[in-house]
């Protein structure tokens, strides 16, 4: 699973970007550089888009922005419009998230498991410089997935909190899909200190768990099914979500044997 011969994990694949997603990312790649030419160090593609299999008006456009340094509320402002603005132009793409860092914070030596891994394996540089380049590959470690994933409380009670105060039913579920794919990304946290497999898709991820906590296959399946097409009802979704977000902080924390 996303690991290769020399047991390094994959490198994503830069393929050309689908003809349907090629106006969106032109627009994207225009527009940015051109409202900040000073703030943006450098924009880059990750998710279904960059991999070239997304599906027309159900994929999002995931972007990482990397700042030169901390954006101001203007521009913060600003950003918010034209994501806006590029949503309304571009219905191909369901919705478009930033994912915003500073060139110090993506650099810095403490940020190598959780930026610097992110760039090297996740992200395709289509404007300015590619930081991927100034990483090493890396292997497989629980380290990485707790850089990674070890904020999912935080994120879920931030996502919910999201939802409920959304009068938009289409945008309830899409971060209804949000909170279910972080957590099933999250139970990489439980992987062991000597597991050598790298699970990418969330199917991966999903066999995995399932694998090691057969009890829960239930709760992983319904995570599985709210993370696509169809959504169930509001109510029954929040009480499971956070009962499985709760078991998972438990079973995280557990000592290990």
């Amino acid at each position: 699973m996303a690991v290769d011969s020399q047991g390094y994990i994959t490198q994503p694949t830069r393929n050309k970007i689908q003809p349907a997603f090629s106006g969106v990312v032109a627009d994207l790649v225009r527009r940015l550089p051109c409202c900040f030419p000073e703030q943006i160090h450098s924009l880059y593609l990750y998710g279904s888009v960059a991999e070239g299999r997304a599906t027309v008006g159900r994929s999002d456009l995931d972007v990482s922005l990397i700042f030169n340094g901390e954006p101001d509320e203007q521009t913060a402002q600003h950003l918010a419009r034209i994501k806006s603005e590029l949503e309304i132009d571009h219905p191909v793409v369901s919705k478009i998230d930033f994912d915003c860092g500073l060139l110090q914070q993506a650099l810095h030596p403490d940020n190598r498991l959780s930026w610097g891994y992110w760039l090297r394996h996740h992200c395709v540089c289509v404007y300015g410089e590619d930081l991927s380049q100034r990483f090493r590959a890396f292997t497989p470690s629980k380290a990485i997935a707790l850089a990674l994933n070890s904020d999912f409380p935080t994120v879920v009670t931030e996502l919910m909190a999201q939802r409920q105060a959304s009068g938009d039913e289409n945008r309830k579920l899409l971060l209804q899909r949000a909170v279910a794919r972080k957590l099933i990304r999250a139970t990489s946290i439980l992987r062991d200190e000597q597991d050598t497999d790298w699970p990418e898709t969330l199917t991966e991820h999903s066999d995995k768990f399932i694998l090691r906590y057969p009890a829960l296959a239930g709760e992983m399946n319904y995570l599985m099914k709210m993370a696509h097409p169809p959504y169930d009802e509001e109510t029954t979704f929040e009480k499971r979500v956070m009962a499985f977000a709760g078991c998972l902080d438990v079973a995280f924390r557990k000592p290990q044997n």
